[in-house]
């Protein structure tokens, strides 16, 4: 099943397109939804794709998502996964570039191992790059 969160442009062609590949029984387009809905369709999935947008590089959905110990896939321009880890904490695939997310995607779900080494590093990075930390280093920062 591939469930897709939020809304946008694409929204209808996607509809149109699961129609038209006959897999529109396997798609659900489930809308906004606001954080406090979205831990069950986490517990529900294996990955999380998250796209990056010219507004927003770094999605809170994949930083939850990775918390609660989904692996992930992100653009390579996100602050998700920092250079010095490289994919450890989730797969990178270049920022704006379907194809490259689509092989990073497909490589995923042939790799039940990459998988779970994925949700206990993504897990662990968020905890290591988290909020608490954040705010601790700014403090420092500012001092």
């Amino acid at each position: 099943m591939w469930v897709g969160v939020g809304e946008g442009a694409e929204r209808e062609h996607l509809k149109e397109l699961a129609g038209a590949l006959g897999t529109a029984n396997r798609v659900d387009l489930v809308g906004c939804r606001n954080t406090s809905q979205t831990p069950p369709l986490f517990a529900e999935c294996d990955i999380i794709a998250r796209m990056s947008s010219r507004q927003q590089n770094q999605g809170l959905a994949a930083v939850e998502a990775m918390a609660t110990g989904v692996a992930a896939i992100v653009s390579s321009n996100t602050g998700v996964r920092s250079p010095e880890e490289d994919g450890a904490a989730g797969r990178a695939y270049r920022s704006r570039d379907p194809g490259h997310m689509a092989s990073a995607l497909r490589k995923l779900i042939a790799d039940p191992d990459r998988r779970a080494m994925l949700r206990t590093a993504g897990a662990e990075s968020v905890l290591k790059h988290g909020q608490d930390v954040f705010v601790a280093n700014l403090e420092r920062a500012m001092a």
